[in-house]
């Protein structure tokens, strides 16, 4: 029984199922413990634009559950800025 327990975590692990189900896990308990009624502060514009290059990066590697937790802590506006824009500001 042993054997087929890490047999089956080392299958889970190699398939990335263990790393997703521990962010979804993570994402879930913020989200459940957050405090809703304590509103975040306004973004100042070079937050804004940093936190909008880690979004496109997060998006880009999939890292979606990340993102999610990070768009959440953040207090980043649901609605992306265009990618020109950032890049521009940010000069890159």
């Amino acid at each position: 029984q042993q054997a087929l327990r890490a047999a089956l975590r080392e299958t889970l692990d190699a398939k990335g199922v263990l790393r997703e189900l521990r962010a979804r896990i993570q994402a879930e308990v913020f989200s459940a413990v957050r405090d809703t009624s304590d509103p975040r502060p306004r973004l100042s514009q070079e937050k804004l634009l940093l936190n909008e290059a880690i979004r496109e990066y997060l998006e880009f590697s999939g890292y979606n559950h990340t993102l999610s937790v990070f768009l959440a802590e953040a207090g980043q506006p649901e609605e992306k800025l265009a990618r020109q824009v950032v890049a521009g500001q940010l000069r890159l």
